[in-house]
């Protein structure tokens, strides 16, 4: 926890068991809101993951065709008898 708030508390005369308690709750605080982000991440992921799977079958789909599309060529060689 920062200091100064441990010191502003510690001079207005609040006792350790409140400070402990802050610092608990601040503890708290944060990791509710780390889990808070990483669950709004996983879900902005997700969603972009959705949206962009169809563009991307789109493309392999081309490549393929293309792959498939592309002719063999063939060397003759004439034979010298």
């Amino acid at each position: 926890m920062d200091d100064f708030i441990k010191k502003l508390l510690k001079h207005r005369g609040f006792s350790n068991n409140i400070l402990q308690a802050v610092e608990e709750r601040t503890k708290r605080t944060s990791a509710e809101k780390e889990m808070e982000d990483r669950l709004l991440a996983e879900a902005m992921t997700k969603e972009m993951v959705n949206q962009m799977m169809p563009m991307f079958r789109k493309h392999l789909e081309k490549q393929q065709k293309a792959k498939e599309e592309k002719n063999v060529r063939k060397i003759i060689v004439p034979d010298d008898k």
